[in-house]
């Protein structure tokens, strides 16, 4: 009978610690996991707010080559109109004239 009574006891702790170990690891499993989810929260954030940080960048370059191309063309039409030694006028004049006073051209054939 004892030896019944001490493998009963045998069996009893045995299914004791086996339980506690299971209950152990699903509890460090569950920590592991929210760990992990966390971390994935936290990147998938950076990544959102570098891809914005970027986004932003680039649109700042856009209008950044968009300014300098605008500067670089009028600094270069400013020095071409001072090249050509042309005078600022006053006054705009316009010529009225008739339509037969204009040359008109004619279409002659080949031979």
């Amino acid at each position: 009978m004892s030896e019944n009574r001490e493998l009963s006891s045998r069996i009893f702790y045995d299914i004791k610690v086996f339980w506690i170990l299971g209950i152990c690891l699903v509890i460090a499993l569950l920590a592991m996991c929210i760990i992990q989810l966390n971390d994935f929260t936290k990147e998938t954030y950076l990544i959102h707010r570098y891809e914005n940080t970027i986004s932003s960048a680039s649109l700042n370059n856009k209008d950044a080559e968009i300014n300098l191309s605008k500067s670089q063309s009028l600094n270069g039409i400013e020095s071409k109109v001072n090249g050509l030694n042309l005078e600022k006028i006053s006054q705009i004049k316009y010529i009225k004239t008739t339509e037969g006073e204009l040359a008109k051209t004619t279409q002659t054939s080949r031979p």
